[in-house]
Formats: C-alpha cells, sequence, structure tokens
C-alpha cells in the first residue's frame, strides 16, 4: 500500500514528504524562515531545524502534508520575510506580530490563497503593500498596523470581498481605496498615518460599524521666511476631500475670515509676523482634522522717507493748520514737532501714517509758530521735514450763542429781552460797543447797559427782522433774529393723551394729557360716556402743562366707556380732542333676559329660525357656549352665504334654529369684552350680509337704500 501510494505521488509530480510529514517546499520555506530571521535568537525556537518532525516544531500546525498554521508572535524574528514565506501556500493563518521584523513585505505573500487571518502588526516593516495581497480572496483579517509601511493602500484591496477586519493603523499609508464594497467589512482602522480626506470621504458611511481615522500626521511642509513690510505673501494648504474647510490661525487664535485653502496678506505689517497654521476639517469625515506643519514669518524693512513740502497756514488766532506731502516706504506715524523761536522744538502730538494734514489748536493770537514733522516706522525713523511757520491774527468779535427767533402776542409792552454778553465775546477786548435795529418803523429795539429791549405799537401784528451788532476797535460782528407779533387765534394743542385700552369691570378709569397754550389754559375738562352717547364731565387737575382726571368706576359697565377732552384758553379759545374708548372685561354670565331691546328677551323660538347676534367681543365664540345644556344635535346655524357655521363673529349674526320643544331657551353671555365705542368696523362681503349690534345700548342705524336693500 505505501509503495503505491508512492507511486501516485511520483506519478503527480509532488515532492516526498520531509520527515514523514510535510511536503518538502513547506519544510524549505520553514528552513528558509528561520535562517533569515536570527532563528537561533528566537525566544522559543523548540525543535526548529532539527530532524523532529515538522509537526512538532514551535508554532507550527499542520495537516494533510501542509502547514496549515504558522504562529511565531512575540517571539523575537528579526530580519526579513524571506519571499519563501510564499510557498506555504496550505497556510490558513499566519501570525509573526510583535516582533522585530524589518524590511519590505514580499510580494509572494500574495501566494499565500488560503489565508483567512494575517496577523503582521507591531513589526518594524517598512515600503510599500505588495498589491497580490488582493489575491487573498478568503481573508477574513488582516493586520498591519504598528510598523513603517508607505505609500498606498493597493487599490487591489477592493477585491477582498470576504475581509471583516482591516487594521492598518500607526503607519505611514498615504492613499486609501474606496472600500465601501467590502460588505463584510465591520472593523477599519486607519487612525495615525498620512491620509488626507479625499482617502476618508469615500469610506464613510461604508458597512463597517468600526471606522476610526483619526488623527492623521500632519500636511504642508515647515516653513520659515522672512517677508519685507508692505509685501505681499500668500500661504497655502494642499489636501485632497471634496468637502474641505479651512481654518487659519496666527500664533494659534483663528483668524477672522481666513477660510479658504490660500490665505493672502496684501501688505504685510510688522505685526503680521508670526507662526501660522491651518485647521482642515470636513463635513463628511467629521472626527478628523488635519494641521498643516507651522509657517513662521518674520517681517523686516528699512526706515521711511523724509516727508516733504511742510506747509503752515493761520486758521484763527488760536489755530494754524498744516500739509506735507507724504513719505516714501513704510511708516506707523507722523510725529509733529512744535516751536516759538525756531530752534527749540518740542514734540506736540503724533497723527495716523495715513494723515497729511493736522490742526494745531489752543495757540496764542497773535504769534509766530514754528513747525516740523517725522515720519515713524518699524524699522527707524526718518529725518526732520523743512520748517514752516504761520502767525495768529488777533482775535474779532464772535458770537457765542445765537439769538433765537421770538414770537409774542400783540400788544406786548416793552420788555427786557437778552443781556447781550452772554450772545457776543471778544478773547483779546473784553470791551464791546453793543447797538440794535429792526426793520420795521413800528418796532423799537435799543440796547441799555449791554442789554437788549424790544417794543412795538400795540395794533401792529407782523414780522421784522432784528439785528444786533457788536464792535471793537478793530471789527465788529452781526447776529439777526426774527421778531413775530401775533394775533391770539390760537387753540390749545391737546398731546400725550393717555388711559388704559381697556379695563375690568367697575374699575375708574385714570387719564392724562398735556395741554399747551401760546398765552395759558384756563381749564382742562374731562367728558365721558358709557357709550349711549349721554356725556358726563369732570375738570382735570393741572400741574404745569400737565392735567388729570379719573373717570368713575360706576361708568365702567359692558356698555364700554367712550371720552374726550376739552380745553379752554384764557382768550376762550376751546379745542376738543378725538373721542377715544376704553373696553371694559367682564367674566360674569349674562343672558338675553338681562338685555334691553333684545330680539328674544323672552327666549328663543323652537323650530323657527331666527337671526342670532351677541353684543359683545367674546372670550368663547362658539355658539354652543351660548346655550348650556343644548346638545349639538339640538340646534344648527347657517351664515348668509349658506354654510353651516359653529362659531359667531364678533358683530356678525347667524340664521339659528333649535328643537328642544319650548320657546323659552335663553341666550346666554360668558366672559368677554365690550367692542371700542369711538370705532366699530366691519367689511361686508358682496351679496348678503348679517350684521349684528356689536354693542348692549341701541344705535341707529341709516342706510343708503342706493346702496343697501333686503327683504
Amino acid at each position: 500500500m505505501k509503495q503505491s501510494v508512492t507511486r501516485f505521488l511520483i506519478l503527480l509530480g509532488i515532492p516526498s514528504m520531509l520527515f514523514g510529514q510535510v511536503i518538502q517546499q513547506d519544510s524549505l520555506a520553514l528552513v528558509s524562515l528561520y535562517t533569515n530571521t536570527n532563528g537561533p535568537g528566537w525566544t522559543n525556537q523548540a525543535n526548529w531545524n532539527s530532524a523532529s518532525a515538522v509537526g512538532t516544531w514551535f508554532g507550527v500546525t499542520i495537516s494533510a502534508g501542509r502547514v496549515t498554521s504558522l504562529d511565531l508572535s512575540n517571539n523575537q524574528l528579526s530580519g526579513s520575510l524571506p519571499d519563501a514565506i510564499g510557498h506555504l501556500t496550505g497556510l490558513t493563518s499566519l501570525q509573526l506580530y510583535g516582533n522585530s521584523l524589518s524590511g519590505s513585505l514580499p510580494d509572494t505573500l500574495g501566494n499565500l490563497t488560503n489565508l483567512t487571518s494575517l496577523g503582521l502588526e507591531n513589526n518594524q516593516f517598512s515600503g510599500a503593500i505588495p498589491r497580490k495581497l488582493g489575491q487573498l480572496s478568503i481573508l477574513i483579517e488582516l493586520n498591519l498596523f504598528n510598523n513603517q509601511l508607505t505609500d498606498s493602500v493597493p487599490g487591489s484591496f477592493q477585491l477582498l470581498t470576504n475581509l471583516q477586519k482591516l487594521n492598518l493603523q500607526n503607519n505611514r499609508l498615504a492613499d486609501l481605496p474606496n472600500l465601501s464594497n467590502l460588505s463584510l467589512l465591520n472593523e477599519l482602522k486607519v487612525e495615525n498615518n498620512r491620509l488626507t480626506f479625499e482617502d476618508i470621504e469615500s469610506n464613510v458611511g461604508g458597512p463597517n460599524s468600526v471606522f476610526t481615522y483619526s488623527p492623521q500626521d500632519s500636511i504642508g511642509a515647515y516653513t520659515d521666511t522672512t517677508v519685507n513690510e508692505a509685501a505681499q505673501v500668500v500661504l497655502a494648504v494642499t489636501v485632497g476631500g471634496a468637502n474641505n474647510r479651512y481654518q487659519w490661525k496666527k500664533n494659534g487664535v483663528p483668524i477672522t475670515g481666513a477660510q479658504q485653502s490660500t490665505y493672502a496678506i496684501d501688505s504685510v505689517k510688522l505685526g503680521d509676523g508670526g507662526t501660522y497654521t491651518c485647521d482642515v476639517t470636513n463635513t463628511v469625515a467629521t472626527s478628523l482634522t488635519l494641521r498643516r506643519r507651522t509657517i513662521r514669518i518674520t517681517v523686516t524693512g528699512t526706515a521711511p522717507g523724509t516727508p516733504g513740502n511742510l506747509l503752515a497756514m493761520a486758521a484763527s488766532p488760536t489755530q494754524i493748520n498744516l500739509t506735507w506731502n507724504a513719505s516714501s516706504g513704510v511708516k506707523t506715524r507722523y510725529r509733529i514737532f512744535r516751536s516759538t523761536d525756531g530752534t527749540n522744538f518740542s514734540q506736540i502730538d503724533s497723527v495716523s501714517n495715513v494723515t497729511t494734514s493736522y490742526s494745531s489748536s489752543g495757540l496764542s493770537s497773535k504769534t509766530q509758530y514754528h513747525y516740523r514733522i517725522m515720519a515713524v516706522g518699524n524699522f527707524g525713523n526718518s529725518g526732520f521735514s523743512n520748517s514752516a511757520n504761520a502767525t495768529t491774527p488777533s482775535f474779532a468779535p464772535r458770537i457765542v450763542r445765537t439769538i433765537p427767533d421770538t414770537s409774542v402776542q400783540q400788544g406786548f409792552a416793552r420788555f427786557y429781552y437778552r443781556l447781550l454778553r452772554s450772545v457776543f465775546t471778544d478773547d483779546d477786548d473784553a470791551t464791546l460797543n453793543y447797538s440794535a435795529q429792526a426793520d420795521s418803523a413800528r418796532v423799537s429795539a435799543f440796547v441799555s447797559n449791554d442789554s437788549l429791549y424790544l417794543s412795538a405799537e400795540e395794533s401792529f401784528a407782523n414780522q421784522t427782522k432784528v439785528i444786533v451788532t457788536a464792535a471793537d476797535a478793530n471789527s465788529s460782528v452781526s447776529d439777526t433774529f426774527l421778531l413775530s407779533i401775533n394775533s391770539d387765534t390760537q387753540l390749545p394743542v391737546i398731546s400725550s393723551i393717555t388711559a388704559p385700552a381697556s379695563v375690568a369691570e367697575n374699575t375708574a378709569i385714570d387719564v392724562s394729557c398735556q395741554v399747551t397754550d401760546n398765552i395759558g389754559v384756563q381749564v382742562a375738562e374731562l367728558f365721558y360716556s358709557e357709550g349711549n352717547g349721554s356725556f358726563a364731565s369732570v375738570t382735570m387737575t393741572a400741574a404745569g402743562n400737565q392735567f388729570s382726571a379719573q373717570i368713575p368706576s360706576s361708568a365702567a359697565t359692558r356698555n364700554g366707556v367712550a371720552y374726550f377732552i376739552a380745553a379752554t384758553d384764557t382768550k376762550s379759545n376751546v379745542k376738543r380732542s378725538d373721542t377715544a374708548s376704553v373696553t371694559v372685561t367682564y367674566t360674569g354670565s349674562l343672558s338675553s333676559a338681562d338685555v334691553t331691546g333684545a330680539a328674544y328677551a323672552g327666549g328663543m323660538p323652537n323650530l323657527r329660525w331666527r337671526l342670532l347676534s351677541v353684543p359683545a367681543d367674546l372670550d368663547n365664540k362658539n355658539i354652543s357656549a351660548l346655550f348650556p345644556g343644548l346638545s349639538r344635535d339640538q340646534w344648527a346655524a347657517y351664515n348668509e352665504s349658506g354654510a353651516e357655521v359653529s362659531t359667531i363673529a364678533n358683530g356678525r349674526g347667524v340664521w339659528f334654529k333649535h328643537k328642544i320643544g319650548s320657546d323659552t331657551m335663553l341666550v346666554r353671555i360668558g366672559s368677554g369684552r365690550s367692542n371700542a365705542t369711538s370705532d366699530f368696523s366691519i367689511t361686508l362681503r358682496p351679496g348678503w350680509n348679517i350684521i349684528g349690534n356689536p354693542y348692549l345700548f341701541s344705535i341707529p342705524v341709516a342706510l343708503d337704500q342706493a346702496l343697501f336693500y333686503g327683504p
């Protein structure tokens, strides 16, 4: 039997087994692994490279003459994996993690097509991941994390359709293909690599329930640059991704508005020096922030040029205006220097670098002043400009407070009007001479003891200009105002009327206003009504121009309150305000039997259509609330359009019928408020309108028969 088996193997060309256990290619591959990875230095090398059966070698599992599992994890392997590892084509599990293996992963790993688990993590492998690993079509778990692998994750990984776990974290990988087609992949870990958002976006939302991708290595290169003042500098970050968001920072602080992939400083200033970074986020890969490596900017420059053509011109006895030509180069400010002798200068101020003029104020009159300026820069100052001088003039009389236009009543007596020392002044000469003249000969304007006096003929009622002049020894100044002498036909002015918009029933109502008149107010009266047109009055109490009175609580009924104010001046001119109203709120119930003039005071007739309206603005406008105890199937209501309704609008009526078998069904009004008695409007619709009296009191109705008609 043994001979026949041997002949069968020879006929198939299969190598004979080493030590009667495994085929020769497997045993040779194991020996190559032992030799290349410093087998003598392994922690456990039991039976390796000996005459013992391969199945007894540490970490080796065999089945049917093939090595099916090799686990040398955490065993101090060093060196590189030999290409011969790819001869172990019967392997279903290869675990070499936790060693010191280095060098590239051999392409021959792609020959191990029976692998379901490959663990090479926690080593020192470098270089690219072999594309041929995509041939491991039944691979379930692949662990390559904690190595030094570079370049791209092969696109052939998209063929690993049985893969469930892929752990590539803590390497130097720069590209990741779209693995969302791997429907069984439930764990994907790629953090601490060199991936960007274009690698992450396509894998977010894939089948993997665990997908960790943050953090990643910084992007871009460290940059150290020197920039001249006023030069332009453009900072940039390049990173893949279709949904990126950018935020540039200076010295760790976000820069307002710097939210593009580039950040331009059009004219560099000294304060722009510092360290810049850019944080890049992504609206899809929200767990990751990529940071650009720092850019350090150092600003340098030179001193500004000397400003030229300084000119000085006196503007007033206390002010000299300066102008100059801007200096060249970058400057931060201009310093202003002044002297009274042309030799000894002192700095008096500094102005903005964009300013080429200055007003030197607070000077003494009739004095010569000398000026020069200097440009200040971040990297030194300019020389002094040319010297310029000007002499301040003497003061002229001037107006410090204009005389306002004035109105008086016809027949006024002569009166003192204005102390002119409060109108005019002269900073050089305290003595001024005053004069006054009116345009009209019927008005007298004269000055006595530095005061202005006015008088006019008793019958004169018109306007005239009055000119008042102040003069010193050298010059003069005049002020003109308009004097109006008016006949008294002016009515009092009633304004700022205040009253509550609404009060509770039986509550007193405070009303106040302001009344003014050109000659004086004699009396102000408050007229009020319960809404039925009959007004009572009360005299208002005066406090200056403010008047106040109170409508008694007895007037605050469900009829509502209307009021107006009448003011009389001392010439018996009377002014009445518009009529206003205060709505009155109430909570108690009221039946149709209590309403004067109610059409159905004794109750709504049974099984008859009747018009129904409510004289108030009810809180509850449901018709069912008007008939407590009446079920919904016992009544019906229709509007003017013939549509059935369940509510009643303020001021409108409905057709109503009930069927309780009695003509004593009273309408009961619940809580609400009176309608405004000063004004109530209803918008009429085309066609029929049913309008009810909105008030508890009767109102006359007059209709133009050319516009309104009915049955």
